[in-house]
């Protein structure tokens, strides 16, 4: 099995299948049916697929998304012994869509600093490492607002909030270039 050894997560791009003799010729008489998985769960592939003269090129067959390294395997139908694996495939991950905004303490009592964290990830729920942005925080009926500045190779940050207002309170992440990216953590209690 032949793929691109380094894939973006969520883009779809073309393998190619090849049955092999013993001797590791190409097996020009197989015309078997392949099954298609992948190591990675979220991974969209290809239906079963017939082979032709032992070669199948799926255009465009598979789309992994989860970043990390994976692989792909074509499995006979039939005979479950006739199966290949492809070598390590390096899923990048995706450009940011979202800030994920965790860990402030809940309850908590008001008055009093709590830490939460900042974290870009793609579509995927990847860690977004390749951004680089500016976000700027607001916390729910608390009107001070405060800027961050994310640096190339700087996709997670630790911060601290003192909540005055008791009640349910949130605290929201946007970046303030692409409002689009944003996250909130919701239904903090404070006391």
């Amino acid at each position: 099995m032949t793929s691109a050894s380094l894939q973006t997560a969520g883009v779809a791009f073309s393998f190619t299948v090849t049955a092999r003799d013993v001797f590791n010729n190409v097996a020009t008489g197989y015309a078997g049916t392949v099954h298609i998985t992948s190591t990675d769960g979220a991974a969209v592939l290809p239906a079963n697929s017939t082979l032709t003269s032992g070669v199948k090129t799926f255009v465009s067959g598979a789309t992994l998304k989860t970043a990390g390294s994976q692989t792909i395997t074509a499995t006979d139908t039939v005979t479950a012994g006739i199966t290949g694996t492809s070598s390590s495939i390096t899923v990048t991950p995706a450009a940011a869509a979202t800030l994920s905004v965790t860990g402030f303490p809940s309850p908590h009592t008001h008055g009093v600093s709590g830490s939460f964290n900042v974290t870009a990830r793609d579509p995927f729920g990847n860690t977004a490492t390749g951004y680089s942005g500016t976000g700027a925080f607001h916390v729910e009926r608390f009107f001070g607002r405060f800027a961050v500045k994310f640096g190339p190779d700087i996709w997670v940050g630790s911060f601290n909030a003192t909540l005055n207002s008791i009640g349910t309170q949130s605290i929201t992440a946007v970046d303030t270039v692409n409002a689009g990216i944003t996250g909130t953590q919701s239904g903090i209690i404070i006391n």
